[in-house]
């Protein structure tokens, strides 16, 4: 259950989240509207892939990664950023089969 008061006051769960990419405010309200105002930016869903590329690889991204990260991340939004959709990305890209490990 939600909670509607604090200290007997009512509480206001609206806002808006400006993203520091684009400059746009991304409205949100409500239960889970701060969830989908950050899916709406594009810093937060490039994070995203960054860190799962990051974990599956089980190394840090470097220099040669970013033209690879960034076909990951235009799959993602345009999968409307299903995770599962980018598990399988990662996981069948040539980094991931062909990786070093020590």
């Amino acid at each position: 259950k939600t909670r509607t008061l604090f200290n007997k006051l009512k509480i206001d769960s609206s806002g808006y989240l400006r993203s520091l990419t684009t400059g746009k405010a991304n409205p949100f309200a409500g239960d889970g509207g701060i969830y989908n105002a950050l899916a709406q930016m594009p810093e937060v869903s490039d994070c995203f892939v960054l860190r799962m590329y990051q974990f599956a690889l089980g190394r840090t991204a470097g220099y040669q990664d970013k033209e690879t990260i960034e076909g990951f991340a235009d799959r993602f939004r345009a999968s409307n950023f299903k995770i599962l959709d980018l598990m399988i990305d990662i996981a069948s890209s040539s980094s991931f089969i062909e990786r070093n490990t020590l």
